[in-house]
């Protein structure tokens, strides 16, 4: 395996032990990014868990402004269209 695939599968399998012990504790909300390509490299991947929802241009909620960043940066044509979630 490659350094990378190695790091990632241990990152896995920690958030995985980490949700585990918020689930029987009661807290429920995980948010995970995975980046696998090159091109993914340099947009954030490090957000906090608070959830301040935005709806983004592409009419999806976001959990938070970090998490509409990272789409963003994926994705430069993603705007935010408004605080709060999305009307479905």
């Amino acid at each position: 395996m490659t350094k990378i695939r190695v790091l990632a599968t241990a990152t896995l399998l920690l958030l995985a032990i980490v949700a585990i012990v918020q689930v029987s504790s009661g807290s429920v909300e995980l948010h995970v990014a995975v980046h696998s390509d090159k091109s993914d490299a340099k947009c954030p991947t490090a957000c906090t868990r608070e959830y301040l929802p935005v709806c983004g241009s592409n009419h999806k909620t976001y959990a938070n402004k970090c998490l509409l960043k990272v789409a963003q940066c994926k994705d430069a044509s993603i705007t935010k269209l408004a605080n709060g979630k999305c009307s479905e």
